[in-house]
């Protein structure tokens, strides 16, 4: 016998020692390997997930039902190459604080009345700094509210206001202590404002992050440059790692949409990027709800503030398709988060 053959016979008795438990690959090797592998994916799951993890192991049910994905539209942060995705917790957070809505500051007379509450999910996203003098807690993320995404969405308010709509503003916080479950609290806050006023429409609005799609981020609006305007559609099908009991009227969000994406290319082609159907639910199921971008980290928050003009004239022509309901756009296939 060759000496590679020999060597190969006594590799293999090695390897069915090591089956029975012999000495050829010791168990607390074994078992060493095994505890490296648990240190690992406990490092890299979580607190939350861990818990989860060891408590579904144990048969205990404590999914939270409400935890809510952000892959945020698959298009979040991309300029940082990260994706949120969903994160399941462990046990339920506690309640967040409760609020008054305050009376609408304006009601025109005679106007087509809507209720219209806008708040934000993701609420230090902001734009590209240049010489504004606020701090970044992240890249292109700011706690100055006269800077971030907050700001949009008071001069959305404002002009929705100025048309007659009814219009709350939450500029609360729903980030801390952990973005990637956002969406967890800014729900409490949507059904919080639904207690108090029959809400006819929720509006989400965010900042998208650049992706080159070939054409120009901006348009021109009354002689400025303006960032584009996307909404993005929940049909809550889920994936892999998500699922709702409760799913969105999505062809009714997406209807909605569609009309305003349609009322806003009507005025300035090209501002409206057709909506964007995501298989998450992005609390979309508590009634009809937008959820809208507006503009990317690499635009200006001037460029962001300009869209918001012909945005809030799109949502003021259609408010009796959002207060009257519209016929569902059928044949229309969800995109995979």
């Amino acid at each position: 016998m060759h000496k590679r053959s020999r060597l190969a016979v006594r590799r293999n008795k090695e390897k069915r020692k090591a089956i029975r438990g012999g000495p050829g690959v010791s168990s607390w090797k074994l078992l060493l390997a095994l505890l490296a592998g648990i240190i690992i994916a406990r490092t890299q799951v979580g607190d939350a997930v861990w818990g989860a993890m060891i408590a579904s192991a144990a048969g205990a049910d404590i999914w939270h039902p409400e935890s809510v994905t952000q892959a945020v539209l698959g298009v979040e942060d991309r300029a940082l190459e990260t994706t949120e995705v969903e994160e399941p917790i462990a046990t339920a957070e506690p309640p967040m604080p409760g609020f008054t809505l305050a009376p609408p500051s304006t009601v025109v007379p005679g106007a087509a009345s809507l209720n219209v509450f806008i708040y934000h999910t993701h609420t230090t996203e902001a734009y590209v700094k240049g010489e504004q003098p606020y701090t970044e807690t992240d890249p292109w993320r700011t706690d100055n509210q006269d800077y971030n995404i907050v700001r949009v969405g008071a001069e959305l308010t404002a002009r929705l206001e100025a048309g007659g709509m009814q219009v709350w503003h939450s500029t609360r916080n729903h980030e801390p202590p952990k973005v990637s479950t956002a969406y967890t609290r800014s729900l409490q806050t949507m059904l919080q404002a639904q207690e108090q006023q029959a809400i006819d429409l929720f509006i989400d609005v965010h900042r998208d992050a650049y992706y080159d799609d070939g054409n120009p981020q901006t348009v021109m609006v009354d002689g400025k440059p303006a960032a584009k305007i996307m909404f993005v559609v929940a049909t809550g099908e889920g994936g892999p790692n998500e699922s709702y009991g409760q799913k969105p009227d999505w062809r009714r969000n997406l209807a909605v949409a569609q009309a305003i994406t349609d009322a806003i290319n009507a005025q300035y082609p090209g501002l409206a990027r057709q909506p964007m159907l995501r298989t998450s639910r992005f609390n979309q199921h508590v009634g009809l709800c937008l959820l809208v971008e507006v503009g990317n980290n690499l635009d200006s928050l001037d460029e962001a503030l300009q869209a918001i003009a012909p945005l809030a004239q799109a949502l003021l022509a259609n408010v009796s398709l959002m207060k009257d309901g519209v016929p569902p756009l059928r044949g229309l296939v969800p995109r995979e988060d």
